[in-house]
């Protein structure tokens, strides 16, 4: 009787494991323009968010004697080469439409330009809004019953290209006095490792 060979069952977790060390290998060698590496106490965090598949472009765990005294994360969605891409498109009909408006054309003469503007619009926000659409659902799940200090509270900055993740209180630190602000980063530090832990056990967990 011929007998089947037996193959070793793969454990999902170890895969996950897996990426989660590729992708921190990824992020030792991730630099600033000054040969910086990425920050310690953020460098899990920004770990957490690539293994979800969340392009990470810049991030800081917060600093009392420069920048602000907060952690932060800036995520980008569209890749670089396409987003660059599209932002030469609308580099065309911009210098298009300035150069109309300096014959002083009149405004229903430059319905072309204008609309292919909006057109470039509609195509960047289906490229960058769903990702910061499931980036706002984790974030609403991870605050689903938390207690946080309101300036603690991590909130989502969404610009045209990125979301930048910052705590509510962040830019005040600006302002505040040495010992508040210190205080401050301390529990703004901490929020942002919570938020770490969640975004693991969301992977981890899948």
């Amino acid at each position: 009787m011929e007998q089947k060979e037996n193959l070793p069952v793969s454990d999902p977790r170890q895969k996950k494991q897996k990426r989660w060390d590729e992708i921190a290998t990824q992020v030792e060698t991730i630099g600033d323009k000054l040969g910086k590496g990425i920050d310690g106490d953020i460098k899990e965090t920004v770990i957490a968010f690539r293994v979800l598949s969340f392009e990470t472009t810049a991030s800081c765990e917060g600093h009392l004697g420069w920048g602000v005294a907060s952690p932060w994360v800036d995520i980008e969605p569209v890749p670089r080469g396409q987003r660059d891409e599209l932002i030469k498109r609308y580099r065309v009909v911009n210098e298009e439409i300035e150069k109309e408006e300096a014959l002083d054309m009149e405004s229903e003469k430059l319905g072309d330009p204008y609309g292919q503007l909006h057109k470039l619009d509609v195509e960047r926000d289906n490229l960058v809004l769903p990702e910061i659409k499931r980036l706002a659902g984790l974030l609403e799940e991870f605050y689903a019953g938390r207690d946080t200090n309101f300036g603690a509270r991590i909130i989502m900055d969404v610009r045209p290209w990125a979301a930048h993740l910052q705590c509510q209180g962040a830019e005040i630190q600006r302002i505040n006095e040495p010992d508040v602000k210190a205080r401050s980063l301390e529990k703004y530090q901490a929020e942002f490792k919570a938020l770490t832990e969640f975004l693991k056990k969301k992977y981890f967990e899948a």
